[in-house]
């Protein structure tokens, strides 16, 4: 779920979810939350 929208990676291997509070990374083969980002409003993301 996404308070606001969701970015897939490149490749597809995350898929992030944006939140008020900030960001979430969804990955794996049921994927499942993989990492939180305390960010207050994030707007964008970009993958590397």
């Amino acid at each position: 779920w996404t308070e606001t929208y969701a970015v897939w990676s490149p490749l597809g291997t995350y898929l992030a979810t944006f939140h008020w509070r900030g960001v979430a990374l969804w990955a794996g083969p049921k994927f499942s939350q993989f990492q939180k980002f305390y960010h207050p409003e994030a707007r964008f993301i970009s993958f590397s």
